[in-house]
């Protein structure tokens, strides 16, 4: 019953695309359908070894086999749907677009300084002790690519295949796939369905990882068309965040 109350989230997120093609007057079609198959499929994936330990192969509190487990299905999409999902729109690609390094490096560095200073002012949100398999998880850069490479790059081109991208946000042409993206990220974060189906929503992790976290990582995918800054900046805010708590608690 645990994962089928994991999908929750993701339901939700799949359920806000839908009003959204119908509010935007769009046609359901492959790439709705793609969209619901993959990310259904990214969070079953994702939550299976928390519920069969038998499938687990490396034994942590932390989920280092789920995380596993969906970077190989993305790889598996990318390989298998290149027509839909070309790698260089994914973002596996090291060239960014034309006038978009400086900007974003100055971005990411800003955004780091900023999550920096947040975290003073925020101390009663952080974890006050950290052991060996926190820190492991927190400084390791697999955790928080394999987010990166579902949602910022397959599952951003689904979206933007269905909805299109005719807004320009700060020097990055973006569209609809933008805010539901974002909000997919801050469920992740925000939301959680216990084996009853009890929901624990936490208001202050869903509006920071929409607003400040996932809008930033999706600004920085758009306007470089690659995955480079977007895992930097997830992974630094990581490592900003574990090494704050080490030397402060």
């Amino acid at each position: 019953m645990q994962l089928i109350a994991s999908l929750i989230p993701t339901v939700i997120f799949l359920l806000a695309v839908l009003i959204g093609i119908f509010f935007f007057k769009i046609k359901i079609n492959l790439d709705y359908l793609l969209l619901c198959i993959i990310a259904i499929v990214y969070s079953l994936l994702l939550n299976l070894p928390r519920e069969y330990t038998a499938i687990q192969f490396i034994n942590s509190r932390w989920n280092w086999n789920g995380k596993i487990f969906a970077f190989l299905f993305s790889i598996f999409c990318v390989v298998c749907f290149k027509k839909k999902l070309p790698a260089n729109k994914v973002g596996l690609t090291t060239a960014f677009k034309q006038g978009s390094f400086k900007p974003a490096l100055i971005f990411t560095i800003c955004y780091l300084s900023i999550i920096s200073l947040g975290s003073f002012f925020f101390q009663g949100k952080l974890p006050h002790s950290m052991d060996k398999q926190d820190i492991l998880w927190n400084t390791t850069i697999l955790p928080d690519f394999s987010e990166e490479f579902m949602e910022r790059g397959i599952l951003l081109v689904l979206l933007n295949n269905i909805f299109k991208k005719n807004w320009l946000f700060f020097g990055a042409k973006v569209g609809p796939g933008l805010i539901f993206i974002c909000l997919l990220f801050g469920l992740e974060h925000g939301l959680f369905v216990n084996y009853l189906f009890r929901f624990t929503f936490v208001p202050f992790d869903f509006f920071r990882t929409v607003f400040v976290s996932a809008l930033a990582f999706t600004w920085l995918k758009e306007k470089t068309g690659n995955l480079i800054f977007p895992t930097v900046a997830h992974f630094g805010t990581e490592m900003i965040l574990t090494i704050m708590i080490i030397c402060f608690f």
